[in-house]
């Protein structure tokens, strides 16, 4: 497994980054090349992941599976499992937890472990580590914009 971490401040108080965070379809929506279909359970989906690890470019489709939802601690994790052609697999694990920094800020510590099958991890090893830290970038960007969507006064 590869971990990747990160910590996100915002000019927004927890309770306003937890509502986005713990909409967990929503928030796992954030994470880039991630698609959902059907609900199969209340706490799985159906998804696919477009992964580009290196020069490998893979479509993996398998399941989301909500972990955690803590509403006290304000945590959340969910797990994406999942196979491209030819039986390669990839496991994908993000937690992550809002904490108030003050009434009107907060932080949102995010951790991505991420699981390659051997022929992959062989193939494009020390690009995993990156890879997962683009992922996880852009999953915190698109969760920075959700959570400023949702301060923004409604359109009249």
């Amino acid at each position: 497994m590869t971990v990747v971490e990160r910590s996100i401040e915002f000019s927004a108080p927890a309770e306003r980054v937890w509502a986005v965070i713990g909409d967990v379809p929503a928030a796992a929506a954030c994470l880039p090349g991630l698609s959902l279909g059907a609900a199969l359970d209340e706490r799985s989906f159906a998804a696919r992941i477009s992964v580009s690890v290196g020069l490998l470019s893979l479509l993996y489709a398998g399941r989301l599976t909500v972990e955690e939802i803590d509403h006290e601690r304000r945590r959340v994790a969910f797990g994406f499992e999942g196979v491209a052609l030819g039986g390669l697999t990839l496991a994908v694990r993000i937690s992550a937890q809002v904490s108030a920094d003050g009434e009107s800020a907060s932080r949102l510590a995010i951790v991505n472990d991420i699981g390659l099958d051997v022929a992959t991890t062989m193939l494009a090893g020390p690009m995993i580590a990156p890879t997962g830290a683009l992922l996880l970038d852009g999953f915190a960007r698109n969760i920075r914009q959700l959570v400023e969507r949702a301060a923004a006064p409604p359109a009249p």
